[in-house]
């Protein structure tokens, strides 16, 4: 879908035949985009539009890559996407200079992840990339300073686990978000020399998106289940997350899973309104909770969720 007139309109526009779904997108320019998802086959898929969305194009992937999650795109020429891999069960980073004319795999140290998330690039040549590492349990963050012509794993704090998402609004300082136990907020303000826990002024159960439009301005997304019923979270900081505050949310939202910040006090969010399924397994109830496009599903106890 796109709009021209802030909204006022959105059209939907036709994508190559044999596309899948897509999960995300990015538009370094007004008319140039690059979503990414799954095709039909199934694999990753990447396609683009040099004219406002015109037409779109399917651009050539190396193979295999089975899913392409994320993409950031620093300049109209140059975009680094993320995904899984299943022939290797390892973490994917392809990079493009030529505009999609030509993606690259590039090498990701071995064993550091077992799939990426999130990935953010503040230059053509700066990149952070967030994911998982099964093999560990533990969450990974990944840099390249030259391109991608190598990246290597930035040491974090004990107790990371699942990384969603991370928002670089420079070279050096980035903030990376996920859950544990509960929702958490990393950030580095030396280029990943150091990762350090951030204080949220109440519990989160999990933080999917983020958006820096400073590098002292943040805004974070998720939901929380504490209470017995989904609820949608945000938390801002205007002082470089020495301190997060709670916002309120309209009634009825229950999980945000991404946000845009184009400047510092206007933000857009999205998520969804949650409906349930209910499922028998060994005469207990289990709530189906609705997760990020492309990740398993996790079911929790329906005791814990209002079901109204």
């Amino acid at each position: 879908l796109a709009t021209t007139n802030s909204g006022s309109t959105w059209t939907s526009q036709s994508v190559p035949s044999g596309t899948g779904y897509l999960t995300a997108i990015a538009c370094p320019s007004t008319t140039t985009c690059y979503a990414v998802g799954q095709n039909a086959s199934p694999s990753g898929d990447i396609v683009a539009t040099a004219n406002a969305g015109a037409t779109w194009i399917t651009q050539p992937l190396p193979s295999p890559t089975s899913d392409v999650g994320t993409i950031s795109c620093p300049s109209t020429t140059t975009c680094y996407a993320v995904g899984y891999n299943s022939a290797t069960g390892a973490a994917e980073i392809l990079v493009t200079t030529d505009s999609g004319a030509t993606w690259i795999s590039q090498s990701v140290p071995y064993g550091a992840t077992s799939g990426l998330d999130g990935i953010a690039c503040p230059s053509t040549t700066t990149c952070y990339a967030v994911g998982h590492n099964n093999s560990s349990g533990y969450g990974e963050i990944l840099a390249t300073t030259n391109s991608g012509a190598s990246w290597t794993s930035q040491p974090l704090p004990a107790g990371t686990s699942d990384l969603y998402a991370v928002a670089c609004p420079s070279t050096t300082t980035c903030y990376a978000v996920g859950e544990n136990t509960a929702g958490y907020i990393l950030a580095t303000t030396n280029a990943g020399a150091t990762w350090t826990f951030q204080s949220l002024p109440s519990r989160a159960s999990s933080l999917y998106g983020v958006a820096c439009p400073s590098t002292t301005t943040c805004y974070a997304v998720g939901y929380n289940n504490d209470s017995g019923s989904l609820s949608g979270d945000i938390f801002a900081t205007t002082n470089s997350g020495a301190t997060w505050t709670s916002q309120s949310v309209p009634s009825g939202t229950y999980i945000l899973n991404g946000i845009a910040c184009p400047s510092t006090t206007t933000c857009y969010a999205v998520g969804e309104k949650w409906t349930f399924a209910l499922f028998r397994l060994n005469l207990s109830y289990l709530l189906a909770v609705p997760e990020r496009p492309g990740r398993p599903r996790r079911r929790e106890s329906a005791s814990m969720i209002s079901m109204v």
